[in-house]
């Protein structure tokens, strides 16, 4: 039986999403939730609200909504009124959330490193291009 590309991608990303899980099971954190905190820690100088993330992650509203709460409820994000619109909630990433930026990177690098183990750099260049093409291609398809 042969096996279709969307089983690869899909098996890929199951994958990708188990070990990363795996690796921040001590933090009681997911991978969504750790991308979350890393890109707000890596933008803090940006006023991000939860309508940015959805754009950013390309998640719907609910889904954004549910990962926000839950952050909020283990203490790494704070919600605040923006200084530059009063109807728009800025989040921030708590002292908590700050402290385990070291970890979140370094487990993201390993992943990334174990993932590409064995490439040369031309192969990883021409797997980014294709990734992008295929991206694009399901953009079209919405």
């Amino acid at each position: 039986m042969q096996k279709s590309f969307g089983h690869y991608i899909r098996y890929i990303n199951e994958g990708l999403k188990n070990n990363f899980n795996s690796l921040l099971a001590k933090e009681e954190l997911t991978s969504q939730q750790a991308f979350i905190i890393l890109y707000i820690i890596n933008n803090k100088d940006e006023e991000i609200n939860q309508k940015k993330l959805e754009e950013v992650f390309e998640l719907k509203s609910s889904t954004i909504s549910g990962l926000l709460k839950r952050l909020e409820i283990k203490g790494m994000i704070s919600k605040e009124i923006s200084k530059s619109d009063n109807r728009n909630k800025v989040i921030k990433c708590t002292k908590k959330a700050y402290q385990l930026k070291d970890i979140l990177d370094t487990n993201k690098m390993l992943l990334e490193k174990k993932l590409l183990h064995g490439l040369t750099d031309v192969e990883i260049t021409n797997f980014w291009n294709v990734l992008i093409k295929i991206k694009n291609n399901i953009k079209e398809m919405e």
